[in-house]
């Protein structure tokens, strides 16, 4: 059972110490009064029994719930751990107030002792647990008001559950059973990687360069590599702080599971989309991470297949800004396209460009001076090339959000 109102234990607790009260161990009269009131507010023969600290319970976080109502946690007890202090006052003016408060005290600590859990009847048990604070730290409870130090004793009681929302719905019951067993291990990346062709000027044979993590721009091919990748369907996964939903790599992406199961293969573009949706997302330079889910089928008892979604771990990658037609110089000006120079999520001072080792300033506005670059539509850029640039060969590089274009050059005449 849970409880509605905390007061409720409280008074369970104060029960037992007031019914301990009785003769042969009391013999002063009347039985002093037992009262949920801090210890400052009792100013006449009485005990004071105060919950001065609530904490969530850690052990009972993760109960089920019983239907499938969300949020979850609204239909499930909430499990409670309560501190109580536990301190006597005497009014005797005869010089035996302390001694009186010490036998209200030791009545009171035995009491609880000797009812170390209450049963209510009603399915609730409460379990009473005298706390190891230290003189040291006691202290404390009594010097931040304005009471003077008094003997107390500090109590937990626990578990408290505290009544959940009524469920509108519950879970059907277990009428087959079924066995899944996979032989395939759980799908863990170990590489990813492409391959970067390129003609150096004044060669005539290109050159190929494997980048280990992938460094890929949009229409190259990645290469991804593991284990556990076979026996069922497969989904590759891209990782972003830009998204906060799951975002996938759709058709033409082209994800391929080659023989052997341990190779994946797939054409970066420039979109993805969000899983749930649908709805087609940027893929913008920068980095990234890549996982890879396995989705496995396996026949259900009743009929029907039921699906088993088994994700790898996550492995770093970066998309690369892509140089495509590199146009001049004409007069001073060179003119690239490609993918991406501009865009919402992407800050200006994300974007830099070098030509050989010099780096060009982004243009301000007015004059477009030498030595500056400008960004004329999201794919296009404009280079002012640097004055006194001595005619040659330089590679041209430019870097979006930390990544760096593939290798390419502008030959100055």
């Amino acid at each position: 059972m849970a409880v509605f109102d905390l007061g409720y234990v409280t008074q369970q607790v104060i029960k037992v110490i007031r019914d301990a009260f009785v003769p042969p161990v009391w013999t002063l009269g009347l039985p002093p009064e037992v009262r949920p009131d801090p210890p400052a507010k009792v100013t006449n023969d009485g005990v004071s029994f105060y919950l001065y600290h609530i904490q969530e319970n850690s052990h009972y976080k993760n109960l089920p719930a019983p239907g499938k109502d969300q949020p979850a946690v609204k239909y499930v007890p909430m499990a409670l751990s309560l501190f109580y202090q536990l301190s006597a006052n005497s009014t005797l003016e005869d010089g035996t107030a302390a001694y009186n408060e010490q036998l209200m005290m030791s009545i009171a600590i035995k009491a609880l002792h000797d009812h170390p859990e209450i049963n209510d009847g009603n399915g609730n048990r409460f379990r009473i647990a005298l706390q190891p604070v230290k003189e040291t730290e006691a202290v404390q409870y009594w010097t931040a008001g304005s009471a003077p130090l008094k003997l107390a004793a500090y109590y937990e009681v626990s578990v408290v559950l505290l009544e959940p929302e009524e469920a509108t719905s519950y879970t059907g019951r277990v009428l087959t059973y079924g066995t899944y067993l996979f032989t395939e291990r759980t799908p863990r990346i170990t590489a990813c990687q492409n391959t970067i062709t390129f003609t150096i000027p004044g060669e005539a044979v290109p050159r190929q360069v494997v980048v280990q993590p992938a460094q890929a721009a949009a229409g190259t091919q990645i290469e991804i590599t593991g284990t556990g990748f076979s026996g069922g369907d497969i989904e590759l996964v891209l990782v972003n702080t830009r998204w906060k939903q799951r975002v996938i790599a759709d058709a033409p992406w082209n994800v391929q599971l080659e023989a052997g199961g341990s190779r994946i293969t797939a054409t970066v573009q420039e979109t993805a989309v969000l899983q749930e949706s649908g709805v087609p997302v940027p893929v913008l330079p920068g980095m990234y991470a890549v996982a890879v889910t396995v989705i496995r089928k396996r026949q259900a008892p009743e009929g029907g297949l039921r699906e088993f979604r088994d994700s790898s771990n996550q492995f770093p990658f970066t998309v690369s800004p892509r140089i495509g037609i590199v146009t001049g110089p004409v007069g001073n000006i060179v003119t690239v396209n490609g993918y991406l120079f501009e865009h919402a999520d992407l800050p200006e001072e994300d974007v830099a460009v070098y030509i050989g080792e010099q780096r060009l300033n982004r243009d301000a506005g007015g004059a477009f001076a030498a030595g500056e670059f400008r960004v004329i539509a999201p794919g296009t850029m404009e280079l002012n090339l640097p004055a006194g640039l001595a005619a040659g060969t330089y590679p041209l590089r430019i870097l979006v959000a930390g990544a760096e274009s593939p290798p390419r050059w502008i030959v100055v005449p």
